[in-house]
């Protein structure tokens, strides 16, 4: 059993309709309250990139995983089928979850519920910023967002749910 509920998969649900935004938003805000460490390092970071890839191995599926304290990268991996284009997707769902300190997926659907998009409303540039699914705050109990895990190659729905299956297993 997990301690958050997942996002469904997206197929056959209409993403831009408004009970489907406000449904998923009430899972996302569930899952940024509950997904806190008591403790993260280097070593669970690098357990943790292991873990991500190895979910996506046994799936079939081909993602690049990064992780990031504040103090710089801790885990990278780059798996067949992926290109350095995941990367730059990589960083620029990261600087949304620095800039709102929520997943970036959350935002985007915070904005789809608001009939908008992320790129009007901010004006900020699309080559640095990109609210999509697939970079989850990693937070720890008394010290808050210490950093991000990302997740890119897959649907920007599945990019998150990966993210956040591999942090619910983490957790202690």
């Amino acid at each position: 059993m997990t301690i958050v509920d997942l996002l469904g998969t997206a197929d056959g649900l209409d993403l831009s309709d408004r009970a489907q935004i406000e449904r998923d938003l009430e899972i996302l805000r569930q899952q940024h309250r509950a997904l806190v460490f008591s403790r993260f390092d280097t070593e669970v970071a690098l357990a943790l990139g292991l873990y991500v890839r190895e979910l996506a191995a046994e799936r079939g599926l081909s993602v690049a995983v990064d992780i990031h304290g504040f103090g710089g990268q801790l885990f990278f991996s780059r798996m067949e089928g992926t290109s350095p284009n995941n990367e730059n997707w990589l960083r620029r769902k990261r600087n949304v979850v620095r800039m709102y300190q929520r997943s970036s997926y959350e935002v985007g659907r915070d904005f789809a519920l608001d009939g908008t998009s992320f790129e009007i409303l901010e004006g900020l540039p699309l080559s640095d910023y990109a609210a999509v699914g697939g970079c989850v705050p990693i937070q720890v109990q008394g010290a808050g967002i210490v950093g991000d895990i990302g997740v890119s190659g897959l649907p920007d729905r599945d990019d998150h749910n990966l993210a956040v299956e591999a942090l619910i297993a983490f957790l202690d």
